[in-house]
């Protein structure tokens, strides 16, 4: 899937972060990096229309890491 498809589903997903949105980016495939007009960063990334994450940077690093999970 190509990126503005991306983040055409981020925009649907969550209308109200989309509004809050200045820029985005290529994040590999199926993600996009997002900015915030207030400069906060997240990655939202989709494995198919009801599978996706919205989650801050740090956490996508964590999990590419492969961060163990507590609890």
């Amino acid at each position: 899937m190509i990126h503005t498809q991306v983040y055409g589903f981020f925009q649907t997903c969550l209308p109200d972060q989309a509004k809050e949105v200045k820029e985005y980016f290529p994040n590999g495939k199926n993600s996009i990096r997002i900015r915030k007009t207030n400069g906060q960063e997240f990655i939202f990334s989709l494995r198919e229309p009801k599978a996706w994450k919205f989650e801050t940077i740090e956490q996508f690093l964590a999990d590419m890491k492969g961060e163990k999970k507590h609890g």
